[in-house]
């Protein structure tokens, strides 16, 4: 009898039964980068797997990839954009623990309040314009123009991983290893192009650049690919603020 109930579970359920078109919806630049995808219903197994394959590795982004290539049928998921990644997050969410979810939140006085998300009332951006393989940013104050790639998965699971081996464990460290990760060359005032492929060198060259030009490479990051943001509101249960937020897919998703 548990042999027949366990057979049938195993059986149920392992159809790709869901189909969504990817916010990039064809705008990326790459002949190989899907527009659609189908996705299965995720298991307790899944969930299992992708906790003990994010305890194994370096870099979460590993961990997003695994799942995403376990319950989709998706086989290259380093190829994706981060909004498509998050996307495909959100509905492994949805499909699992349904549209309203709670979670734990800590505010900035290190207060910790659950709070519920409806993630149906999540606004997915949409792209109109053809997403480049590589743009340019001029930094008003150097001179100095910088070659960038669009960053896709296995972009920042290299960065991750690098981060990962330097002794800065830092939150700003992070965020300016992969902001190096993006970077393709640099060509100064004068013409002279510097193409660097070592990382660190790339991070300290950022490191060197004074706070206008840094957040010009900041904002210029990217400008033409949005982020899925989840809006979040509510009332500290510890001290009484109230906090309107944006948590980002990987706060709540996949599991």
């Amino acid at each position: 009898m548990t042999n027949e109930l366990l057979k049938e579970l195993k059986e149920k359920n392992n159809d790709f039964i869901y189909e969504f078109t990817l916010p990039s919806n064809g705008k990326f630049e790459v002949p190989e980068y899907p527009k659609t995808f189908r996705m299965r219903i995720p298991k307790v197994k899944d969930e299992k797997a992708y906790l003990i394959k994010l305890s194994q590795i370096e870099d979460f982004n590993e961990a997003f990839a695994f799942i995403i290539s376990r319950v989709t049928d998706i086989k290259n998921p380093e190829i994706l954009l981060p909004i498509d990644r998050d996307f495909i997050l959100l509905q492994i969410k949805k499909s699992y623990d349904g549209e309203k979810i709670k979670t734990i939140i800590q505010d900035d006085k290190g207060h910790y309040n659950e709070i519920t998300v409806d993630l149906s009332k999540i606004e997915i951006p949409k792209i109109k314009k053809k997403i480049p393989l590589e743009y340019e940013v001029e930094l008003p104050v150097s001179g100095i123009k910088v070659k960038m790639k669009t960053m896709v998965l296995k972009d920042y699971i290299s960065a991750g991983r690098f981060f990962n081996n330097l002794q800065e464990k830092d939150v700003l460290t992070r965020a300016y290893i992969t902001l190096a990760e993006s970077i393709l060359s640099f060509t100064t005032s004068e013409g002279k192009v510097y193409e660097i492929d070592n990382l660190y060198d790339k991070y300290l060259i950022i490191q060197e650049l004074q706070g206008v030009d840094k957040r010009a490479l900041i904002e210029g990051k990217e400008p033409f690919l949005p982020l899925i943001k989840i809006p979040v509101e509510y009332t500290c249960r510890v001290c009484g603020t109230h906090y309107n937020v944006e948590l980002g897919v990987a706060d709540v998703a996949p599991f």
